[in-house]
């Protein structure tokens, strides 16, 4: 290697926080247990090694069967989100906290949905008994289309993927300057709502005008060479199951 040139590791068994060199920013393996764990109170689950996205999938199932979970929620790591206005509530607004938490109770039974979509998957329901029954996440498939293989597989067996709205949610790739925004934010109609939401929006608006759109992460890590390798394998076995009519060309 020549002077200044920084080795890059596609591949990492210990968790950032027991490594003897701290893992960079740029490494796919690198995590802030301090900040998570210590200043924002995030329960942190350890893997044996590095998972792709639809590995991690699975293991949310083996999880959610390990506590006997009925249903779960999940999100993406790139988004920000807000309340909205609620016109039938007596304080103007619930949160999308309590928003999701009723849409889960107020379902309807018997149960003919799979996953419940707040604003696409950015934030998901799932239901661990009828996603099961149309089969695990396929690990051929390990990151984008990945998606649409379970989705689609949803629909085809029979179960619906209905979107609700709970909140507002944005897809993001740069990082709000002032996380205090997050909790000095108003009521939904104040000024200091309507400023945040037009910055979050803009923020939204700039990820896909740079047509990065869902992945950008991808383009921005350095040495990953081997995980877009593996997103193009997947999409050419996704495009076999299409072919051979085992799922439909439809994501959701």
């Amino acid at each position: 290697m020549q002077a200044g040139q920084q080795k890059i590791s596609t591949s990492c068994l210990t968790p950032s926080f027991l490594q003897l060199t701290p893992l960079t920013l740029q490494n796919l393996s690198h995590l802030d247990y301090h900040r998570l764990k210590t200043i924002y109170n995030v329960n942190i689950i350890h893997t044996p090694t590095y998972l792709s996205f639809s590995q991690l999938q699975n293991l949310y199932f083996h999880e959610a069967r390990q506590r006997n979970w009925t249903h779960f929620f999940w999100s993406h790591q790139d988004v920000l989100a807000l309340s909205s206005y609620d016109a039938t509530s007596q304080i103007g607004y619930n949160s999308l906290y309590n928003n999701s938490v009723t849409d889960l109770c107020k379902a309807p039974l018997p149960q003919d949905w799979g996953i419940r979509f707040y604003s696409y998957d950015h934030l998901a329901l799932v239901s661990v008994a009828e996603f099961d029954s149309a089969g695990g996440w396929d690990t051929s498939i390990p990151y984008c289309p990945s998606d649409c293989d379970r989705y689609s597989c949803l629909a085809m067996t029979g179960y619906r993927n209905p979107a609700v709205e709970t909140g507002k949610i944005f897809d993001v790739v740069t990082t709000l300057a002032d996380l205090l925004q997050l909790y000095q934010v108003g009521k939904p109609g104040t000024s200091s709502y309507t400023s945040l939401y037009n910055t979050l929006s803009k923020m939204s608006m700039e990820k896909n005008r740079k047509g990065g759109q869902r992945n950008t992460w991808q383009r921005w890590e350095k040495g990953q060479e081997s995980v877009m390798e593996m997103i193009a394998l997947g999409r050419r076995t996704y495009q076999k199951k299409m072919e051979d009519g085992r799922v439909s060309s439809r994501c959701a």
